[in-house]
């Protein structure tokens, strides 16, 4: 600024040296350039309206003094006049760069005022960016490390679930093959049972007919016996009577000799007390109560389907009343085990058993109404 403004004082000095000279007058002290402290240079543009209008004034004012001698003193008057109006006009220009230099001044220190708040509100921003930033990163990184622990224990727990779930399959295989085991054995021990059921019903049934054929044996021995009895009897009945016929021959041979009249009363006394025995022939009683028990008791068992696991040491009471020919006409429990799935297998076994085997006639009588015992082993 300061190049620029003694760059204009000098082309003016220049311009205004020879109206100098001719001036009578002294001459105005040049203009000098207050030094002041040294600013950043200002760019000052001096309009060209007014350089233009001060070379027009001075070219007319030589022109002037070409052309009159006469006008020299009013021309030099006239231009000392303008020069000093130029130097007033200068002055108060100069006066106006002054003033725009220290606004431009005032200006810049704001601007530059202005441009240190805004770097320093720049940087306060770039700090506070800075700090999200690496606020940003380490939540950031938090959230990395809770997602890999997150992942880690999620791993773990899957692992783990993994362990439980082959660890409950082994248990179940496990546990499916004690039970097919457990199966088998009770499959085994109930088909054992059955054919030991079988084989005590085959025993029994065998027993029962051994008996049978035993006691037709007997009974056909004692009517063999009976019958040779009866034989015996009647011959020695025939040989008595023979031998009483003879005897009561002899007697009457010998009393023949006796009187007409007595023996017309002997003769009497023959027919009246002629010896005649009569004998009553009893008919045997009813047949053996055990010679149809035992068969009952077969069928019933081979009936009964006991309930797995009975503790041997249960025991029902049951009152059984038939119809004639075996009809189960009620199942009674009189005493129960404590069980009732082994109390109702009983009943149900001997409803099963319908009809069982009787005696007909008297006999039957003993089988109206009895009463059996059931155990786990045996019907007693």
């Amino acid at each position: 600024m300061l190049f620029s403004l003694l760059l204009h004082l000098l082309l003016l000095y220049l311009l205004f040296l020879k109206a100098d000279e001719l001036l009578t007058m002294d001459a105005p002290a040049p203009i000098v350039a207050e030094e002041v402290e040294e600013q950043p240079p200002i760019p000052v543009v001096v309009p060209k309206e007014t350089v233009q209008q001060v070379m027009h004034e001075l070219r007319e004012k030589r022109e002037l003094q070409k052309q009159s001698a006469v006008g020299l003193k009013k021309r030099e008057d006239e231009e000392l006049r303008l020069a000093r109006e130029a130097k007033e006009k200068e002055k108060r220009r100069l006066a106006e760069l002054q003033r725009q230099r220290e606004e431009e001044l005032k200006r810049l220190k704001q601007e530059q005022k202005e441009r240190e708040r805004q770097l320093a509100e720049l940087q306060k921003q770039r700090e506070e960016a800075e700090r999200k930033r690496k606020e940003e990163e380490e939540r950031l990184r938090i959230l990395e490390e809770q997602r890999i622990a997150a992942e880690k224990a999620a791993e773990e727990k899957r692992k783990e679930e993994e362990e439980r779930q082959r660890i409950l399959k082994e248990q179940r295989i496990a546990a499916e093959k004690a039970a097919e085991e457990k199966r088998k054995e009770e499959e085994e021990k109930e088909r054992l049972r059955q054919l030991e059921e079988e084989r005590l019903a085959a025993k029994l049934e065998a027993e029962r007919k051994e008996e049978e054929l035993k006691q037709k044996k007997l009974e056909e021995e004692r009517i063999a016996a009976e019958k040779i009895e009866q034989e015996k009897k009647r011959k020695e009945e025939e040989k008595k009577k023979y031998a009483e016929a003879k005897r009561k021959q002899e007697i009457a041979a010998r009393k023949k000799a006796e009187a007409a009249a007595a023996a017309a009363r002997q003769k009497s006394k023959g027919k009246g007390s002629g010896s005649g025995s009569s004998r009553k022939a009893g008919g045997g009683g009813g047949k053996n109560y055990n010679k149809y028990i035992g068969p009952i008791k077969s069928k019933i068992t081979r009936n009964w389907r006991r309930p797995l696991g009975s503790s041997s040491d249960l025991v029902v009471k049951m009152r059984l009343k038939l119809f004639p020919g075996g009809g189960i006409a009620d199942v009674q429990v009189i005493k129960s085990s404590g069980n009732v799935a082994f109390d109702r297998s009983a009943a149900d076994a001997v409803r099963l058993s319908d009809p069982l085997p009787v005696p007909k006639g008297k006999d039957f009588d003993a089988f109206r109404s009895f009463v059996l015992e059931f155990t786990p082993n045996r019907i007693r």
